[in-house]
């Protein structure tokens, strides 16, 4: 038996084979699975079975678990994706608004670099602030003409 052979044995005997996964039931860290297979040789389950079944991982991507099972450890359910693209898959915070296109009050939003926002709501807020504070904004409006208009006659002079 060779020393692949070996590893791939040691693999499965702490794999429990379901109907659709294959669950790791060895050493764990952070809810995922550590493979030990040597002397300071270890590594993730997943990417052990990924490697071992599928082929090499590109540099500068991950593992992404399609089954969204973190101790699956069947290569069919395993995925190497960009850091983004795993995060984006996901269900935190960020990968949930990600997905938004619409305002809470069902208008689209309009998406400008890195930020988004809904034009309708917008424009609604800034009459609301208007009409609560007009005598400000229009004070404001009238420093900015003097101090344009000031600007104008330092570089005529």
């Amino acid at each position: 038996m060779t020393l692949n052979e070996k590893k791939i044995r040691r693999f499965f005997d702490k794999v429990n084979k379901t109907k659709t996964c294959w669950l790791w039931t060895g050493a764990q860290t952070k809810g995922a699975g550590n493979f030990h297979y040597g002397w300071f040789q270890d590594e993730r389950a997943h990417r052990f079975s990924y490697k071992t079944f599928v082929g090499e991982i590109p540099k500068g991507y991950e593992i992404d678990h399609l089954c969204r099972i973190t101790l699956c450890v069947n290569p069919k359910h395993l995925e190497s994706v960009t850091h983004k693209e795993n995060m984006l898959r996901g269900t935190s915070f960020s990968a949930v608004n990600s997905k938004k296109t619409k305002c809470p009050k069902g208008h689209d939003y309009y998406f400008q670099k890195s930020q988004r926002d809904c034009r309708i709501c917008g424009r609604e807020r800034w009459r609301k602030y208007y009409y609560l504070n007009k005598e400000k904004v229009l004070d404001r409006q009238k420093l900015n003409r003097k101090n344009r208009k000031a600007k104008e006659w330092e570089v005529k002079a």
